[in-house]
């Protein structure tokens, strides 16, 4: 049987501590890299306002590892949870609670519930050193991000959505896209060009981020059609 692992810390920030909630949800394609994660890319989708899905493809040796999680925030606690949906820490869950210190500094508590399916059965010892390990890795990676956040919300660096947006923009086309999905859906799209979005099968909304409104095997399918569409315009 997996065992539990858990582990906690607090990082600061030198941010009001809505300002820093707000930095800490900004979900774009360029999060891996703003950790360190050169070899890795993430996938963001929006299922509401206040859920995404996160999918990280990690490039190694062998074959890419593929981690799928389930972001809900919760704005009015400055609060959001990570769970592990798909990959080797599947069904682990973490939790973020930013808490004001002053008006212009925060904390941020990290607590960790990590589901290890490489130890079976009960090794305290394995697992207390696994929880420590554990435990820098995560507050390492927080305190390079503090920095980062410092950076950014600094009035000579732009804010992170916007430089993601200016870049999806530079390489999204509505149209092309919209003919790409009436082959795979035949008399099913509808262009909205005044909204900047698309329509297929009058239930599954797709704007220059993904799939914003449906779900379903229809809506899986719409996903990887802008996928592989925004593959070959970058590339391209």
């Amino acid at each position: 049987m997996p065992q539990p692992v858990r582990c906690q810390f607090t990082q600061r920030f030198n941010q009001p501590a809505r300002k820093a909630y707000e930095w800490c949800t900004d979900f774009t394609p360029e999060d891996q890299v703003l950790m360190g994660n050169e070899n890795a890319t993430r996938e963001v989708r929006k299922i509401t306002e206040n859920i995404f899905i996160l999918t990280d493809t990690y490039q190694g040796e062998g074959e890419p590892t593929v981690k799928q999680k389930l972001v809900c925030l919760y704005p009015d606690r400055l609060m959001w949870t990570n769970t592990h949906l798909k990959g080797p820490t599947r069904h682990s869950q973490f939790i973020y609670e930013i808490t004001e210190e002053t008006q212009t500094a925060s904390s941020l508590r990290f607590t960790a519930l990590h589901i290890a399916h490489d130890i079976k059965g009960v090794d305290e010892t394995l697992t207390k050193r696994l929880a420590e390990e554990l435990r820098k890795q995560d507050s390492d990676m927080w305190m390079d991000l503090a920095k980062e956040m410092e950076k950014e919300l600094s009035k000579t660096h732009p804010p992170r959505s916007a430089a993601a947006s200016k870049s999806t923009k530079e390489t999204f086309d509505l149209k092309a896209l919209a003919c790409r999905l009436e082959k795979v859906f035949p008399n099913k799209v509808k262009l909205n060009e005044d909204e900047g979005c698309i329509w297929v099968m009058d239930k599954v909304k797709l704007t220059e981020r993904g799939v914003v409104e449906g779900s379903g095997p229809a809506a899986e399918r719409v996903q990887r059609v802008y996928e592989q569409f925004m593959s070959e315009a970058k590339s391209a």
